[in-house]
């Protein structure tokens, strides 16, 4: 990154409080068995490095005023999640009240590195969403409402999408030609034949089915006695009749193969609803087809080749399988099942079907009423529902799930998520208890002009692969927990902080649980904010200015928080919060700032002789401390608690645009702060007050002729480290020798070297 400009705000003026506790422990130079001789020069720094950690940008946010000005939303950046992390802070100055009267553009400085920022948006109600947006040079640009919601759907469907074709028309008329059957005789079915059991009598005689084209009606009772099993052959059609039953007697296997046909009438029954052992197998191949508007009981259902199946009655099975992607199961009637097992088939369920288990494995399931499973394994296939289908337990690996517009998963406990691909339109729902992300990147896509809702109460990503929360969808969550990996939100997707704001009606189809956060409160009407807990700066100094250091950059050492309050888009004042934790120096260092851009004529009680507000934070650090002056402290251990200093600039005139660390100058003062010139060491890039000390070995930006400096400003999220007394900053960061060489290694900081530096827990 390059140095850029900084921005240009108004003046003010400030309130001072300091907090000083002696330390703890005795405060004496004990040096580390390192060797504590001044360490070498570290490698030259590339020319035309700025030491910069940060950049600054523009974050634009419109919101969607649903009330026309009546109320303000609340906009807030983050470098984390907030809605996830426990400790996401805002980044300084990113808060402030907006509405279709009040434009939000806010210059905001941000971790060099950053790839994501994420924005929050609180409605007047305190409904709160975040979103998470792409960094990028310039101005960031976030539509918050209708006008961010893709209007073009990619990938919807409807119910009418979902049905295969109807089943075949069915005549279950018969004439008189038929035979009659009955008693316990052994008849040889014939070809050409059409055969009954008329209604009132029995048959259970050996019968031989044969390889021949028949028809076979059961008015009354049929059962079957063969003494190896029942095999409909080519051409050969049974018809079960409103009142007729068919059931196993010695054989309890029934096999249809070529282009066999069994249908059942509305009233007519196969097996037995009390004993499904009497029907043990119906075995379907080759083209095969089954229809059913009665009652089927059975244990096994198996299908293969090009087999098909249409239910509009009852069906009561132990299991039910397809093996063959040309075999398709369309149900409008009533299916449970304890095991189904679908193998590249095709399942198109209409009304209720429930499973003991689902085995899918390829293939597609359809569904536009109610599929109810306890244990589901989803894999390499397509799921598309429009209404209802639920799983206790659930994993899915390569499968893609549609929810269409209104519809309804539930998952409890989805075990297993790898290479899902889920599409969720308009005010559709995914609900579950727990939900693990593992293996193959996954995608949770809201691909409708309104937004979907995934409502699961904990997530995990876990594994070497993203997850991608993309499009219209509402993520709800209680927890967020990411191990080894990471996720992307993007686009409109966004998370709720606390209960989701989408609003979804109930219907039979969501089992009437739908959405609807009503919010808190009579609405805010105030344009006023304050920000707290803003992400701090950890700032290292050397204090040999202008002759080269150590370099083990703790020669003073503190943590910067700005907290900038505003109204409308004017801040009135900014809350400085300085934590001092180290002086490995034994002169005498103060503390001070300059507000860049700030008259100093605009302030009333500013450092008198400059040009722009220059207020004094400190004049002793060793004092503030607590220790004993001329004595490291903190640099080689713990020996006594961070110090919290805060002053408040208050603004006689509200400025436009806020105090950030891009404009906020801070520097030390070697020995005395009250001389006309003194040994002012600033930040590289930011220049001294009027008061400052020059020489030739250094620019007027605090960059020496070899392109050293005197300090660095890190991003500082949950900890602060720097470097231990007498350890070189290179030998305390991995990276850090290759970011000043023009490596792209902004973030080195993150990654300090166990044992070579102090680390000071928030």
């Amino acid at each position: 990154m390059k140095y850029l400009k900084f921005l240009r705000v108004m003046p003010l003026a400030f309130l001072l409080t300091v907090v000083i506790s002696a330390c703890s422990t005795q405060d004496v130079y004990e040096p580390d068995p390192i060797d504590p001789e001044k360490p070498e020069e570290p490698n030259v720094p590339s020319v035309d490095i700025d030491w910069q950690t940060f950049a600054k940008t523009t974050l634009s946010v419109r919101v969607n005023d649903e009330y026309n000005g009546e109320f303000y939303y609340t906009v807030e950046a983050y470098v984390n999640n907030p809605a996830v992390e426990e400790n996401a802070k805002l980044i300084a100055g990113s808060g402030q009240k907006t509405n279709k009267t009040v434009a939000y553009n806010r210059e905001i400085t941000l971790p060099a590195g950053l790839e994501t920022l994420y924005v929050m948006i609180t409605d007047p109600f305190q409904r709160k969403r975040v979103y998470g947006v792409a960094v990028q040079e310039g101005t960031i640009s976030l539509q918050i409402g209708e006008n961010n919601v893709p209007v073009t759907r990619a990938g919807a469907f409807t119910a009418n999408s979902l049905r295969t074709d109807d089943a075949p028309d069915i005549d279950f008329t018969y004439g008189d030609d038929v035979i009659a059957l009955s008693g316990s005789g052994a008849v040889k079915l014939e070809n050409g034949k059409n055969y009954i059991v008329k209604k009132g009598e029995t048959y259970s005689g050996q019968l031989t089915l044969g390889s021949s084209a028949y028809k076979l009606y059961v008015e009354g009772t049929l059962l079957l006695n063969i003494a190896k099993k029942s095999t409909l052959q080519q051409g050969a059609e049974l018809y079960v009749l409103s009142g007729g039953v068919l059931k196993g007697s010695a054989t309890k296997e029934i096999f249809m193969i070529g282009s066999a046909k069994m249908a059942i009438q509305k009233g007519g029954v196969v097996g037995d609803a009390s004993d499904k052992s009497l029907i043990k197998v119906l075995d379907m191949t080759d083209t095969a087809l089954f229809v059913n508007y009665g009652s089927f009981y059975g244990q096994t259902f198996d299908m293969t080749s090009k087999a098909q199946t249409y239910n509009y009655g009852t069906m009561e099975l132990d299991l039910l399988v397809t093996s063959d992607n040309t075999n398709p199961i369309v149900n409008e009637g009533t299916i449970t099942t304890t095991n189904l097992k679908l193998t590249n088939g095709t399942l198109a369920n209409v009304n209720l079907l429930e499973a003991g288990t689902l085995t899918m494995n390829g293939g597609t399931i359809t569904n536009t009423h109610t599929l109810e499973v306890g244990a589901g394994a989803l894999t390499n296939g397509t799921v598309s529902n429009s209404c209802l289908i639920s799983f206790e337990t659930l994993t899915v690996s390569g499968t893609t799930v549609n929810l269409a517009t209104g519809a309804y998963l539930y998952a409890g406990n989805t075990t297993k998520a790898s290479g899902m691909k889920l599409n969720m339109d308009d005010s559709s729902i995914w609900d579950g208890e727990r939900i693990m992300f593992d293996g193959a990147a996954s995608d949770v896509k809201g691909i409708g002009a309104g937004y979907a809702l995934f409502r699961v109460k904990d997530i995990v990503v876990k594994g070497w692969q993203k997850v991608k929360y993309l499009g219209a969808v509402e993520i709800e969550k209680e927890t967020h927990t990411v191990e080894a990996s990471s996720y992307i939100l993007d686009g409109s997707a966004a998370f709720a902080d606390g209960k989701a704001t989408v609003e979804i009606q109930p219907s039979d189809c969501n089992n009437n649980t739908g959405n609807y956060n009503p919010g808190e409160g009579e609405g805010d009407v105030t344009d006023t904010y304050q920000e707290t807990e803003t992400m701090p700066y950890t700032y290292m100094f050397e204090d040999n200015w202008p002759a080269q250091g150590d370099y083990d950059m703790n020669d003073l050492v503190v943590s910067i928080e700005l907290l900038n309050s505003t109204s409308g888009d004017k801040t009135t004042s900014t809350e400085v919060v300085a934590t001092l934790y180290a002086v490995g120096a034994t002169k005498v260092l103060g503390l001070g700032f300059q507000l860049d851009g700030i008259r100093a004529s605009s302030v009333s009680d500013g450092e008198a002789g400059q040009d722009y507000a220059v207020y004094r934070l400190f004049t002793d650090a060793h004092a503030v401390l607590g220790g004993e002056a001329g004595k490291q402290i903190n640099t080689y251990r713990k020996d006594c608690e961070p110090q919290v200093i805060r002053k408040t600039v208050e603004y006689t005139t509200p400025i436009a645009g806020v105090v950030n660390v891009s404009n906020f100058n801070l520097f030390i003062v070697l020995e005395d702060f009250d001389l006309d010139k003194r040994n002012e060491v600033h930040m590289p890039g930011f220049k001294g007050t009027n008061r400052a000390k020059t020489h030739a070995n250094s620019s007027d930006t605090y960059i020496d002729v070899d392109g050293w400096m005197w300090g660095l400003a890190i991003p500082q999220t949950d900890f602060t480290t720097f470097p231990k007394e007498g350890v070189r900053i290179d030998e305390a960061y991995k990276n850090f020798d290759t970011w000043i060489s023009g490596s792209d290694t902004p973030d080195w900081y993150r990654y300090p070297i166990d044992g070579q530096v102090m680390t000071f827990e928030e």
